[in-house]
């Protein structure tokens, strides 16, 4: 399905490019399997959602597919995984064509690396109670532990990659740059897809710069880090988990607010870790479930100051979102202070408890 790329290609030139290749109804199912596999790997899949599902609708009733799932588990393995994470119910037990009379997973599948790999992410897309997967992830656990120093580099790297964090549990702007670095070695890559990713990457890095410096304004004019010296001032931190959620550009205020969130949960649970006295700790956890500004006068110091700026973002935030889709978030932002008392009551007592002894 290579194509090839004109070197002043646009981002929107590009993307119609592979949309038309994903919606080719005319294209072999297994290509456009594999077409998917590599959109989502070089962090495009946010671009692609409404031909990606037309796609899979075709391959869900392809006949091709289906014979093909009975022998290959490379196919099976990357059909099952592409439904799963796009919401497709699909059931674990097409997998069993892959077991032996005993019941256990055919030994001649260990030969098959990139169909091991593929088995191996399958398994972390499964739902509690579907023991087929937990076997499944042993059995290629295993043998791809064993295969580690009898491959190729490229793939050794992969199968380390995969061992260590599997693909369902990383960042996907990280995994893309790792996937964009490696086809940019790989003579056999799809040229016109790398070109794109990496034209998104840097606009989406661009952007996400932005919104990191946006935060950063905010955060020098809330002031907490200079009046809360006991406190951990690590924004960055915020903003990276906020970005692991959701990147996509179109979702920029819901990384900014996420990062806002973030932030003040860390700081009002050092408050609650290091700071206050247990009294005060409900005094200050009743402020916020009453969300009254007149509580303020109760509060020691620095709880004064947090609660302000705890009160004002969220309400800040509460207005941008109530103006721009209509709907009342501050109730849901407001429950940080009930849900840590009873965790640091708890503590609190067995600490006493333990001096008393």
């Amino acid at each position: 399905m290579q194509k090839k790329v004109p070197k002043d290609s646009s981002i929107r030139e590009l993307e119609e490019a592979v949309k038309y290749m994903l919606d080719d109804e005319d294209a072999e199912p297994l290509d456009i399997l594999q077409l998917i596999d590599e959109i989502q790997r070089l962090g495009l899949g946010y671009r692609f959602r409404e031909s990606t599902k037309c796609a899979l609708d075709r391959i869900i009733v392809s006949e091709k597919v289906m014979k093909k799932m009975n022998h290959c588990i490379h196919t099976c393995a990357l059909y099952f995984t592409l439904l799963r994470q796009h919401g497709y119910k699909v059931s674990a037990d097409i997998f069993e064509n892959f077991k032996d009379h005993n019941g256990n997973f055919k030994g001649r599948l260990a030969q098959d690396v990139p169909g091991m790999l593929k088995l191996y992410e399958a398994s972390h897309v499964a739902y509690t109670g579907e023991n087929i997967l937990d076997e499944a992830r042993e059995f290629t656990t295993m043998n791809l532990k064993e295969m580690l120093g009898k491959t190729d580099m490229k793939m050794g790297a992969r199968v380390r990659d995969a061992l260590e964090i599997p693909f369902q549990r990383r960042m996907q702007r990280l995994e893309a740059r790792w996937n964009i670095e490696a086809c940019t070695n790989n003579d056999e890559a799809d040229q016109l897809l790398l070109k794109l990713a990496k034209l998104d990457f840097n606009m989406v890095q661009s952007m996400l710069q932005r919104d990191l410096q946006q935060v950063s304004c905010w955060w020098k004019d809330v002031g907490l880090a200079n009046k809360l010296y006991f406190a951990r001032d690590r924004l960055m931190e915020s903003f990276f988990w906020s970005v692991g959620m959701v990147f996509e550009p179109q979702f920029s205020e819901c990384t900014k607010g996420l990062t806002k969130v973030a932030k003040l949960i860390t700081i009002i649970d050092d408050v609650y870790d290091v700071y206050g006295s247990l009294e005060e700790l409900e005094q200050f956890t009743d402020a916020i479930e009453r969300w009254d500004i007149n509580a303020l006068q109760h509060l020691p110091g620095c709880m004064k100051i947090c609660f302000l700026a705890l009160y004002n973002t969220v309400n800040n935030m509460a207005y941008d979102v109530l103006k721009e889709q209509g709907q009342v978030i501050v109730p849901q932002l407001a429950k940080v202070g009930p849900i840590k008392l009873p965790y640091m009551s708890y503590f609190h007592r067995r600490f006493q408890a333990g001096k008393a002894k």
